[in-house]
């Protein structure tokens, strides 16, 4: 049976790409490899509460993912996350609130003197940012090819660049600021200069994927090892046989794609051979929620790279949202990428104990109270954002022919956040419907 359109990932960017399919009228089908749909959008629950295994939020900036949350119906389950927030810099924790700059002051992460730099140039982002929003990273190709610690310094302060930008470029995305295009920085500091908030879904973001996959037609334990173009069409290898189809969106990570995708141009094969960071992460459950001494307070606390503990971030799930904790608490560990490249192959017991004792120094004890744990391992946790990326992936926005049979909507086309793959997937069901944005 020949289908018109086959999707390849069940993810953010399959789900979304489906979704716009359907709503079309296409006859569209996802081919989904697990059990489950998701991707790195997933939700588990452990005693304490609820356990994001891979996005850990929102944020009120998207602007693509709250049309997913409206079409799946969960726009009454959103939740505002707490707005405290914590970064740890050669062994203190410093507090502040994301809707406060002053707070930082306050709060011991900044001078005085580099709050000004620092204000000036959000305010000059939020209107770089209209123009060219935080989904499209064909749309920062300008700066693409600068090196980002040099453009935050220049438009951010040095203040800023080194004490904020550096560790949440570590704790969101396992990654080092020195090794990124300016691009990435641009795209991040534009949802401060925002005032953008971070939101959650009440029962985890996994709900999302879990609701939009209910209204598509989704094959599951269907993994794919071949995409090839035929004259006909696309031919799909798949584990329940072989499927064809009219188009094909290959919506999978950049390791997995360059594996299946048989056909694939010089230029598709660099952009699914993009670097990625890994992922190590521990959910910690707790038997009551933390109490207020407990890491400030904060929702989240982010590392410096440059601090001694193995840890890259820290999320509680109780300031995100109460109602995801059933009279116990969360805590999501993240550890730094060098470490997570030494504790991933070891077993989930030196991995969870790696986890406690990293989390009681930052807070003392904390990590010797957890009574339950769960481990997950990403080995392409985060698709990096190199120079001179931004413009290859403009390039291939610009030059996919209208009638492509495999059209790619891999995380490595964008940002490493949840809005830039759902517009991945929306772009690539444009493209089969002969409206796609362009890159500006």
């Amino acid at each position: 049976m020949k289908r018109d359109v086959v999707v390849v990932g069940a993810g953010i960017a399959g789900l979304a790409a489906a979704s716009e399919l359907a709503r079309a009228g296409i006859d569209v089908t996802i081919l989904e490899e697990s059990t489950s749909p998701g991707g790195r959008m997933r939700s588990v629950r452990l005693p304490g509460g609820v356990m994001e295994i891979g996005a850990q939020f929102l944020s009120s900036d998207y602007q693509h993912t709250p049309h997913l949350v409206d079409r799946a119906g969960l726009s009454g389950a959103v939740r505002t996350t707490s707005k405290g927030t914590g970064v740890v810099i050669e062994g203190k924790l410093h507090t502040f609130r994301s809707d406060r700059p002053m707070s930082m002051v306050t709060g011991g992460l900044l001078p005085l003197r580099g709050l000004p730099a620092a204000i000036r140039g959000q305010r000059e982002l939020r209107t770089t940012a209209r123009h060219r929003g935080t989904f499209d990273l064909a749309a920062w190709a300008s700066i693409g090819n600068e090196p980002a610690t040099d453009w935050a310094h220049q438009h951010l302060g040095r203040y800023l660049s080194e004490m904020l930008l550096t560790p949440t470029i570590m704790g969101f995305y396992f990654q080092h600021l020195a090794a990124s295009s300016a691009a990435l920085p641009a795209a991040v500091a534009t949802f401060g200069g925002s005032a953008a908030v971070t939101l959650t879904l009440e029962g985890g973001l996994g709900r999302l994927t879990a609701h939009l996959a209910e209204q598509l037609e989704v094959h599951y334990q269907a993994g794919v090892s071949a995409v090839v173009k035929t004259p006909s069409g696309v031919r799909l290898e798949t584990s329940q046989g072989t499927a064809h189809a009219r188009r094909v969106i290959l919506a999978l990570p950049g390791g997995p794609a360059s594996r299946v995708h048989k056909s694939a141009t010089p230029r598709e094969s660099l952009l699914m051979q993009t670097p990625y960071s890994s992922g190590l992460l521990v959910g910690l459950s707790y038997s009551e929620p933390l109490g207020q001494a407990d890491l400030g307070g904060c929702y989240g606390v982010l590392v410096h790279p440059q601090d001694s503990s193995d840890v890259a971030a820290l999320a509680v799930r109780s300031r995100a949202h109460q109602d995801s904790v059933h009279g116990g608490d969360v805590v999501t560990v993240m550890f730094k990428p060098e470490v997570t490249e030494q504790l991933a192959p070891r077993p989930d017991t030196d991995v969870t104990e790696a986890a406690k004792r990293a989390v009681d120094v930052l807070s003392a004890g904390l990590g010797t109270r957890a009574t339950d744990s769960h481990v997950v391992r990403w080995e392409q946790a985060m698709p990096t954002v190199p120079r001179g990326h931004a413009n290859t992936v403009k390039a291939y926005r610009l030059d996919c022919a209208d009638d492509e049979q495999i059209i790619l909507a891999g995380d490595y086309l964008g940002f490493p956040w949840s809005d830039s793959a759902a517009f991945n997937g929306i772009w690539a069901a444009g493209k089969v419907l002969g409206t796609p944005g362009q890159p500006t």
